[in-house]
Order: C-alpha cells, then structure tokens, then sequence
C-alpha cells in the first residue's frame, strides 16, 4: 500500500470512529484516563522509568498519597511531571493554535520541572553538544544552532500545519523536533507530547510508543 493510500486508509478509520460518537460522560472520562494512563507509563518507560503500567495508574489515580514499593523517588515524579504535560498538551489541543516555540519549551518544563539538575534548566535550550547513542561521531543541532533551527520549525509548523495530512503532520514534527534535539533533558517526552498535540487537535487518537521489551 503506497503511502497516500495508507493517509487515506486512517481517514476512513477514523471517520469509522467517529460514528460512535457521542459517549456518555462517564465512557469519554473512563477512556480518557485508560488514554492517559497508557501514555504517561509507555513515555517515560522508553526513557528508561521502571513503573508498571498499573504502578502508573496507581500513581495517577491516587496523586502524591500514593508511595510505591522499590520505585526511586525520582520515577514518581517523572511520572507526576509527564501527567502535568499531558493535561498542558490536551488543553494546547482545544485552543487549536499554531504551535510556537513558547508552548514546546513549556512542555518540557512541566515534563522536567522536578527531576532534571539544575531545576533551572528545565524548558530552556541546552548550552552543549549532545549525541544519539552509538553515534558519537554525529551531534544532534548544535547547541549555538537550536535558536535558530527552533524558529525554522516554528515558521515550518504554521506554514504546512492546514496543508498536510493530520498524521503526516504530527510524525513529521516529531522527526523534525527530535533530530534538533533542543532540550537538556526531557526530548523523547516532549517529542511525543507534540506528536500527540496535533493528532489530538485534529480528532486522531493519541499514539503511544510501547517501549521495547528486554530480549
């Protein structure tokens, strides 16, 4: 199947979707926190979280009264901090406006605030080179770059935001967004929260990226 047809395809599943439309307050809130639940323990789980999905949901459900066994401090608020971009991002998704860099680093903050050092550094752009793993030898941007090349995704963004296809859209944001690699910390979480911003907004379910399991 070439890609257009694949594009074609989603829209058809998702206008399926749509017929089962309207749920009752109950269902959308019951479907909305499984959602949730589910992105906020596989996102931080890629980055390396050792939460359960229902050590997650604990968490979630039951807010800062929750203490789970074995799990470092710092997982907890990982979890906590990932749950507060998310309710940032859904609200981002009802306003339906053009992504800016403000929102981005934003994200990152709210998805860092409490775990990254310096506390500072949380949503601001990094001062030094950093690398993908394995690859030492080819940088993500530049640190003296990331200003630049952020306002280049910005201006890209709202440019092809009402012209590309809605999932087209959201992948190519996170490729773009991740191979400048902006932040300190916190790039695979925001990444995903963009991707999610736009399908959201544009009535797609949300993605979750499984993180992979050990051989």
């Amino acid at each position: 199947m070439e890609y257009g047809q694949k594009l074609a395809a989603l829209a058809n599943l998702k206008n399926k979707m749509d017929t089962y439309r309207p749920l009752s307050p109950l269902e959308v809130k019951q479907l909305e926190q499984n959602i949730r639940i589910k992105h906020v323990w596989s996102s931080a789980a890629i980055e390396g979280n050792t939460m359960t999905e229902a050590e997650t949901a604990e968490i979630l459900n039951d807010g800062l009264g929750a203490t789970i066994h074995g799990k470092t401090i710092k997982e907890t608020l990982e979890i906590i901090n990932l749950n507060e971009a998310y309710s940032y991002m859904q609200d981002l998704a009802t306003k339906k406006q053009p992504i800016c860099n403000e929102d981005i680093r934003n994200l990152n903050q709210i998805a860092t605030l409490t775990t990254i050092q310096p506390q500072e550094e949380a949503g601001k752009y990094r001062n030094i080179d950093v690398y993908p793993y394995g690859s030492e030898s080819r940088p993500y941007a530049h640190f003296y770059e990331i200003p630049e090349k952020m306002q280049q995704l910005q201006a890209w963004s709202n440019e092809v935001q009402d012209k590309l296809h809605p999932v087209q859209y959201a992948t190519d944001l996170h490729q773009k967004f991740v191979t400048i690699h902006p932040f300190k910390d916190g790039n695979g979480r925001t990444a995903r929260l963009l991707m999610n911003l736009v399908l959201t907004e544009n009535g797609y379910p949300v993605v979750n990226v499984n993180p992979s399991k050990p051989a």
